[in-house]
């Protein structure tokens, strides 16, 4: 949508969404939710999509950057961007999915994938859907963090001039951060590609 050419090149940025976001969740599940490794991921999609599809990779920064635009007629690329995240994030999970393979003496898979429900000796019952209190504080905490990536994003992209290189670490380094701060909460997905698949 911000990309120059971006609205008339509609196919490529969605494909570029679609394998950017793919690639986050391959990095998020064979890193079983490793906060450094995520971050350096997101650092390496940035790099290689950002300058064709302006490197969303997350619903949630797809709104915030139309609402910054204030393009209604994007609206159209606006929706084939967050379903084209979608589908890269389904991608992404069956391809993390087939590097598994099974370890035969303790019946696992291996590396694992990563799950959103947080280490039950960190936060007790916070998976638990009848736990109204744990859903709120849930919900609280990804709205916040989500909330701060974008806003961060979002200033790095319209508002610092250094270079993107500069621009993708401090994304990324606020990603990996974020996941240290609500991961024992609530697993971080912090992208609603992330927690819909």
């Amino acid at each position: 949508m911000e990309v120059p050419g971006g609205p008339e090149n509609k196919l490529l940025v969605c494909l570029y969404e679609f394998l950017g976001t793919a690639l986050l969740l391959i990095g998020i599940n064979l890193t079983q939710g490793s906060n450094i490794g995520i971050g350096l991921i997101l650092v390496s999609a940035l790099s290689l999509y950002d300058r064709v599809s302006g490197g969303h990779f997350n619903p949630a920064l797809t709104i915030g950057v139309f609402i910054k635009e204030g393009k209604v007629a994007n609206l159209l690329l606006f929706a084939m961007i967050i379903v084209s995240q979608i589908l890269g994030a389904t991608l992404g999970v069956f391809v993390a999915y087939g590097c598994q393979y099974l370890n035969k003496d303790s019946n696992t898979l291996v590396p694992g994938i990563a799950v959103l429900c947080p280490n039950q000796l960190l936060s007790k019952d916070l998976c638990t859907l009848t736990d109204s209190k744990a859903a709120i504080s849930c919900l609280i905490a990804e709205t916040t963090a989500t909330f701060v990536l974008v806003s961060v994003i979002l200033g790095v992209k319209y508002y610092h001039q250094g270079p993107n290189e500069i621009k993708f670490f401090l994304i990324g380094l606020t990603l990996c951060g974020l996941i240290t701060a609500i991961g024992p909460i609530t697993g971080a997905s912090i992208n609603p590609a992330v927690g819909l698949v």
